[in-house]
């Protein structure tokens, strides 16, 4: 769909440019994560993120 072609596209002009692609997906975002992988995309490693939030 349009997603993995615009995300093929970026990846391509980001590798044509000499770069290393990467992204950053929430854990249980899996459509997402399929789509990557897809793309060639491999995981590599885990982050934990703290949203704050004002009281």
């Amino acid at each position: 769909g349009l997603g993995g072609a615009l995300s093929a596209f970026v990846t391509s002009r980001i590798l044509d440019r000499g770069e290393i692609p990467f992204l950053h997906a929430w854990r249980d975002n899996d459509r997402a994560i399929t789509l990557y992988e897809r793309l060639g995309y491999r995981f590599r490693t885990g982050v934990n993120v703290a949203i704050l939030k004002r009281l």
